[in-house]
């Protein structure tokens, strides 16, 4: 009888992620899912707290797993960076434990049900708190973009002149005629836009900042650039400077309500740049 699935994502250059289910422990027969085991030491994992799922569910994801057939060795691949995954499938004191990179292994396709129902189970459960990023406020005078190159990104808003998208962006060496054309595109499509690769920054248009009743816009724009950052541009440390130059009253309740989405889990600190 399955008694617990183990089931991580570790990237190269993110958090980990993962998660595990404890079948039989609820009076119903469902099961217990410790959602996220993120907190990686050595080679064990740290549990959030656990929640309980339905038997529906533990028991489709149960039959999923018990189903496998599988070749204990699939082909050979190799690569650079990527993503490494691991499930552990366990039955008391006996274990099946797969681990592949970046795609599932051919041989071992009849698993690729049961992954994408475990992938599923993270945007069905709630965030838990522990695992949301640590959010800090510094003052801009002290904060250098150069040091966090390799892990940051920098959303701001789109607005040339002696602002923030400007420092950051001479920073690194973006020239002020490319400023000017990122932040025409960004304002006139009222859309959220990135300079990378050129440079991590991203920024969204003016008016979501400048205009103190523009919350709604401010949060689908934050919304937005979670979710690109979680799919692709893969920052864990997010550097938000959206003073003009002090904070509007709606700006940091609108960022502190955006990371509590799944989105955010990719990140691991957020720093709220002050400048006055």
């Amino acid at each position: 009888m399955l008694t617990e699935i183990l089931y991580v994502v570790e990237p190269s250059f993110g958090k980990t992620r993962g998660l595990r289910l404890t079948f039989g422990r609820t009076p119903e027969g469902g099961a217990l899912l410790s959602f996220h085991a993120a907190r990686r030491h050595g080679t064990t994992y740290e549990d959030a707290d656990a929640v309980e799922i339905s038997c529906a569910v533990a028991d489709e994801v149960a039959d999923l797993a018990t189903e496998l057939r599988l070749p204990l060795v699939p082909e050979d691949v190799s690569g650079l960076d990527g993503t490494t995954f691991r499930l552990k499938l366990s039955a008391g004191m006996h274990m099946s434990n797969l681990e592949w990179w970046s795609e599932l292994p051919i041989a071992w396709s009849s698993a690729s049900d049961l992954v994408r129902r475990l992938n599923r189970l993270f945007a069905e459960v709630p965030v838990h708190p522990s695992l949301r990023p640590v959010v800090q406020r510094i003052p801009a005078s002290k904060f250098n973009i150069t040091a966090y190159l390799d892990e940051c990104h920098v959303l701001t808003y789109a607005e040339t002149g002696f602002s923030p998208l400007s420092i950051h962006a001479k920073q690194l060496g973006v020239s002020v005629e490319q400023v000017e054309a990122f932040t025409e595109t960004v304002n006139d499509s009222q859309a959220i836009g990135t300079l990378q690769p050129l440079a991590p920054i991203s920024a969204i248009p003016r008016d979501a900042i400048r205009d103190s009743k523009s919350m709604r816009h401010m949060s689908e724009h934050l919304d937005e650039f979670l979710q690109a950052n979680a799919s692709s541009i893969g920052a864990t440390t997010l550097i938000c400077d959206f003073g003009t130059p002090s904070l509007g009253a709606h700006v940091v309740p609108v960022i502190e309500t955006a990371l509590q989405s799944k989105a955010a889990q990719a990140l691991r600190e957020v720093f709220i740049l002050v400048r006055r």
